[in-house]
């Protein structure tokens, strides 16, 4: 493998594994309070939610997804181009749960906390957060197949 492959290999590793991380924390920590923040305050909670933590996560998720794109185009194994290929399969019902039912949810939530919607918010994070792990076990195998020389 070379060095510039090895390069993009572990910063995707690196902004893949802040996104789980990132993601475990809105799952297990920051979603579970929107049902204690209470209705006098819940919109404007909601909406200050939605434009910090998309500015916290823009950048890492764009750059892993660039990356991804990156080491594919790049992989120098058919191994690699295929790990990489479903890694990336993986990134897109990423977006698909986050665009078609995530980002709708919070829009919906804007109107004032619901029980239902919530529990809606949460069964779709989960999602995300279990295809984000997976992603994170790809990186993972994509680096030590790219420095393990029998591999």
């Amino acid at each position: 493998m070379t060095d510039t492959w090895l390069a993009f290999a572990l910063a995707h590793l690196a902004f893949t594994a802040v996104m789980t991380g990132l993601i475990w924390m809105v799952h297990v920590v920051h979603y579970p309070l929107f049902a204690h923040v209470g209705a006098e305050h819940y919109r404007t909670y909601q909406s200050q939610h939605m434009r910090r933590i998309s500015w916290l996560l823009a950048v890492p998720w764009v750059a892993e997804v660039v990356l991804g794109a990156v080491i594919f185009l790049l992989a120098p194994t058919s191994t690699l181009r295929l790990i990489t290929f479903l890694a990336g399969a993986v990134q897109v019902g990423v977006a698909v749960v986050t665009g078609f039912v995530a980002a709708p949810a919070h829009g919906r939530l804007l109107d004032g906390f619901d029980a239902a919607e919530h529990r809606g918010l949460m069964r779709a994070n989960l999602v995300r957060t279990l295809l984000w792990t997976i992603r994170l076990g790809f990186a993972l195998v994509i680096v030590w197949l790219s420095v393990d020389p029998r591999r």
